[in-house]
């Protein structure tokens, strides 16, 4: 008797490099581990992909985290001109608010929530975050003076 034919496997698609590496600057960012998660995302910049969307937000977050705003700012920059994941674009545009109202620039602040707020629905915590940036400077301390 023909012995029936062997079951097909599927096996997952191999990650590359770059996704690898993306991943693994995503997981040292979220533990905190800034100069590892730079380096990642660096990698994948130099030897990948020099307009990893994710990598270029990637380094903005981890510069803003770092407390280098000059960086962060020049890579939330970078972002927007080279993003076409919504989410990327109206993150960025949140923090580039956040780095204007940290530098007392409230006009330039305002006009960066309001671009968040243009794509901000379908993510509700940045929608919060663009009506909070709307309604208060960041980093300003409520008054308890009355």
């Amino acid at each position: 008797a023909p012995r029936p034919p062997a079951p097909v496997t599927h096996a997952a698609p191999a990650q590359s490099e770059e996704q690898q590496l993306l991943d693994q600057g995503d997981n040292q960012f979220f533990q905190g581990k800034y100069l590892e998660a730079k380096a990642a995302y660096h990698a994948v910049l130099e030897k990948d992909n020099p307009k990893s969307e994710r990598a270029i937000y990637g380094m903005a977050v981890v510069y803003a985290n770092m407390r280098k705003p000059d960086l962060a700012e020049e890579y939330f920059e970078k972002a927007l001109a080279t993003a076409h994941d919504l989410r990327i674009v109206t993150w960025s545009h949140i923090y580039l608010g956040r780095l204007n109202d940290l530098n007392g620039k409230r006009d330039a602040a305002l006009a960066q929530y309001h671009a968040a707020l243009v794509t901000a629905a379908a993510y509700p915590m940045a929608l919060v975050a663009a009506q909070s940036g709307m309604q208060t400077p960041f980093g300003s301390q409520p008054d308890d003076r009355k």
